[in-house]
């Protein structure tokens, strides 16, 4: 079994990311103005990216000339620059147009965001999050056992940006101090027009205007469904030269996938976990609906 992952600054992060990512994203200057997504891995940021984008442009989808990643960048990554006078790190973020809309998998903690900036974080259960987490990180070779190698990582806390649920639990204290907008993959998915009316209305001006109207509502479920992101992948997530050859970076993306994945015991022991560090918190009622392995009654 292959485990490839590096830490910065206490974060575990995959070893193909840049040696300096970390350092960028912490240096990161942040603007009022900026509406910040967040979430941990594998959790539907770059699908709330593109229906913010969707959003923003009127229903409008991306156009083969652009690049999400470039229209709505992750902190943190960028160019470096060499130039006659010293060598420069300009961040992507820096070159999105005002106001931005911007990403991030970075602990509460770490985040370098303005303390007025809109904040919608998404959220999935963690069961399925981990199917999917390493689902991808198979494709792109940063991992070579099995999944209950990988689900022992993942119950510890030892993947991407750390543990699962102190993830969660830090960000969702921001919540005491700054409006967070909260949703679920899981809504999402089940809800979209409800959900994305309610990211409307949050964010307010052009946004709230187009959600009101049915003609964009339409045009933005349509091309924020996964068949249609799937097909324009190109231009919506990077190319990583590590994936393996006929794998996507959108899996299946459907809820309740790791029915099929996790044994008894492994069900058993990430309803465990999940109850204790939950209990305290209006978080463990997330997904009551759905009636995942943890929101059964003892």
């Amino acid at each position: 079994m292959t485990h490839r992952y590096q830490t910065q600054e206490d974060i575990i992060i995959r070893q193909c990311m840049p040696a300096d990512f970390i350092e960028n994203a912490v240096s990161y200057q942040p603007w009022e103005s900026d509406t910040i997504i967040v979430g941990y891995p594998r959790s539907g940021t770059t699908w709330l990216a593109y229906i913010l984008y969707l959003l923003q442009n009127g229903g409008e989808p991306i156009d083969f000339s652009e690049r999400l990643w470039e229209a709505v960048p992750e902190i943190g990554f960028g160019r470096h620059v060499k130039h006659s006078f010293g060598n420069y790190f300009v961040q992507l973020a820096d070159m999105a147009t005002h106001p931005r809309l911007l990403r991030t998998h970075l602990p509460y903690e770490k985040s370098p965001i303005h303390p007025k900036s809109k904040c919608i974080y998404i959220s999935r259960n963690p069961f399925d999050t981990a199917v999917s987490l390493y689902d991808e990180i198979k494709t792109i070779n940063e991992f070579s056992g099995n999944f209950n190698d990988f689900f022992t990582y993942f119950l510890h806390g030892q993947t991407d940006y750390n543990d699962y649920f102190d993830h969660q639990k830090g960000w969702f204290q921001r919540k005491s101090n700054q409006f967070v907008l909260w949703i679920t993959y899981e809504d999402l998915f089940t809800y979209p027009r409800t959900v994305i009316k309610q990211i409307g209305n949050y964010m307010g001006g052009i946004y709230q205007r187009n959600v009101n109207d049915e003609y964009v509502m339409k045009e933005i479920i349509k091309h924020s469904s996964f068949r249609e992101m799937k097909s324009n992948e190109n231009i919506i997530v990077p190319s990583n030269p590590n994936r393996i050859n006929g794998y996507s970076f959108f899996q299946h993306g459907k809820v309740g996938e790791y029915k099929s994945i996790f044994t008894e015991d492994q069900i058993k022991r990430l309803a465990e976990k999940f109850k204790r560090e939950f209990q305290d918190l209006p978080l463990i009622h997330s997904w009551d609906k759905y009636n995942l392995p943890s929101s059964k009654r003892d």
